[in-house]
């Protein structure tokens, strides 16, 4: 049961830390990886299961996380796969990069930058011919 103040205790911490699907825990908070967030989807909007019964089948502790956390996890899934499960997965933010990858996508933008920068000059240039 979750502490008085909504914040998890030692013990629950340590239950969280140990489930497969526990991304990262906290005192006042618990992130699940992406894998939970599918399942715990697909179950409650194909097979219509109430929150309790995916947590379960899931084997989270429902009463650990209570009431108003299992209803935030159902409405920011509402909002995650408003456009399809597989539309999260394209939205790679730049900090989820290897300092390698931002550095090689920098140099590709810097490289197209140049390569706009050169036309644009040959468009203004053959323009100027036109003129004359």
């Amino acid at each position: 049961m979750a502490a008085p103040t909504n914040k998890f205790t030692d013990e629950q911490i340590e239950y969280f830390k140990h489930n497969r699907h526990v991304r990262n825990v906290g005192r006042s908070f618990v992130y699940f990886n992406d894998t939970f967030k599918e399942q715990f989807w697909r179950m409650y909007h194909e097979e219509n299961l109430l929150p309790q019964e995916i947590l379960l089948r899931l084997g989270v502790d429902y009463n650990m996380l209570g009431r108003k956390r299992v209803e935030g996890i159902v409405q920011n899934l509402k909002k995650k796969y408003a456009n399809g499960i597989a539309a999260d997965r394209r939205k790679k933010r730049q900090t989820d990069l290897t300092r390698e990858r931002q550095v090689s996508k920098l140099r590709a933008e810097v490289e197209y930058l140049r390569q706009e920068n050169e036309f644009l000059k040959k468009i203004v240039s053959a323009g100027r011919d036109v003129k004359r």
